[in-house]
């Protein structure tokens, strides 16, 4: 019989807690807040900023979380690396509840020496057109390619919506990179975006055997003369 981890079992706990919505699994979570365990307090936290609970037990567990980034970002930081990405899970509810000191504080990790931390940050902020977050953002992808496909998934669909000269000009460089999935995604993205800027490195994408199907189908949703008559 394989051992489930004790703090998966406390997450499960702490999601079912949230998911049910009444008053005393509410009431359980306010209470998880204050626990002696790190992860516990930060997921507790995290439920409740999501969860439909008075004012004051929202703007507690806002300052519950904006002390931990505190924390994190703080030179030296000692913290272990499960609660670091249970606090980094947090940020897009923490920037969704509109409180100034919450934005003021994941702006801190703009600068976080872990750079799946700065990415996080930096996608979280773009979403509320960050202009510094969305540059950080960009400058962290073209430097480095170990991030999870679920950060490059995040990263992508965001330079999509945000869809400027910008991100078109971005999606296009990752179409020279050395990841087949990653190409793939940005061909993707690009044919959403339907941009006539990126016909050009869509045709020469045609030449790469690992990404010409999605170039083709890219090409096919931009729709315009050039692109049409390439794949005539």
């Amino acid at each position: 019989m394989v051992a489930i981890p004790i703090f998966d079992v406390i997450e499960v706990a702490l999601n079912t807690l949230f998911e049910v919505q009444s008053e005393k699994s509410l009431n359980a979570l306010t209470k998880a807040m204050e626990h002696e365990n790190l992860l516990i307090r930060i997921k507790a936290s995290t439920a409740l900023i999501n969860s439909h609970v008075d004012v004051v037990t929202k703007e507690k567990a806002i300052d519950i979380l904006i002390s931990l980034i505190y924390e994190l970002a703080a030179p030296g930081s000692a913290m272990r690396s499960e609660p670091e990405q249970a606090l980094t899970s947090c940020l897009k509810p923490l920037i969704k509840s509109g409180n100034e000191k919450a934005i003021e504080a994941v702006a801190l990790l703009l600068q976080n020496k872990n750079s799946d931390i700065r990415v996080n940050a930096a996608i979280t902020l773009s979403e509320i057109n960050n202009d510094e977050a969305l540059e950080i953002l960009i400058a962290a992808l073209q430097v480095e390619n170990h991030y999870s496909d679920y950060l490059w998934n995040e990263a992508v669909d965001l330079l999509e919506k945000i869809n400027n000269k910008r991100t078109v000009d971005f999606l296009v460089t990752i179409l020279s990179s050395n990841s087949d999935s990653l190409k793939r995604l940005a061909a993707e993205a690009l044919g959403r975006i339907g941009s006539e800027k990126a016909v050009n490195a869509l045709l020469q994408a045609l030449q790469d055997s690992d990404v010409r199907y999605k170039a083709v189908e890219a090409l096919g949703k931009i729709g315009s003369d050039k692109a049409v008559d390439a794949l005539l």
